[in-house]
């Protein structure tokens, strides 16, 4: 399926996707929870509604130098293609003003002061969380080889639900606690696997 992340930008975006369902014959599947990554925030920091559509998924080498142009879904572009069309051609026509129902962020007017620990480098674990997962928690997706993720044995579809003892709900908390991090840092993750807890211990890499 074609997901539609951040789609709780605005209530139309639901009607619309399903429309274009319909007359394409493309499935989407509108991912709701509030995620504060990629192009589309720019738009909903400043109260504009935006969604991004997402077909590929995630591998192992998703956002890596080897994800060559061979590797490209060629059909997928065509599918993403096809949908971003029908969509723009919809909102050229429309003459109301879609109204905005995400949470837009205050203007800051000055930089936040800087941690002690911060050098600017940003701490990553290597694990690709399952954006359509709408339980408590985050999901794996995918697990990139020799990433800390893979070193500390988590696998697909393991269930990450505390980060350093505070509890991870949504894929918002996760992103933000492991913004509180530097590589290095070696963080304590409660994980759930075929529902066996789990504690687990990793040693953050460098993004």
């Amino acid at each position: 399926k074609l997901m539609v992340l951040n789609s709780n930008s605005a209530r139309e975006w639901k009607f619309i996707f399903m429309g274009i369902d319909f007359t394409t014959g493309i499935a989407s599947e509108l991912i709701t929870q509030d995620l504060d990554a990629s192009d589309q925030m720019a738009f909903i920091e400043k109260g504009v509604p935006g969604v991004q559509l997402f077909y590929t998924g995630v591998d192992s080498d998703y956002h890596k130098p080897e994800d060559d142009a061979d590797k490209i879904d060629t059909n997928g572009l065509v599918k993403v293609a096809t949908v971003t069309r029908e969509v723009l051609e919809y909102l050229a026509e429309r003459e109301e003003i879609m109204v905005f129902t995400g949470k837009a962020r205050s203007a800051q007017t000055t930089m936040p002061p800087m941690d002690k620990k911060s050098s600017g480098r940003k701490a990553a674990t290597g694990l690709m969380p399952d954006f359509a997962y709408s339980g408590e928690g985050v999901r794996i997706a995918g697990v990139s080889d020799d990433s800390p993720a893979a070193r500390a044995g988590l696998v697909k579809d393991d269930v990450i639900t505390a980060f350093d003892g505070k509890p991870v709900k949504n894929l918002k908390d996760y992103s933000n606690y492991l913004k509180e991090h530097q590589p290095g840092d070696t963080v304590t993750f409660i994980v759930y696997r075929n529902d066996e807890k789990k504690e687990v211990n990793i040693t953050l890499s460098e993004r």
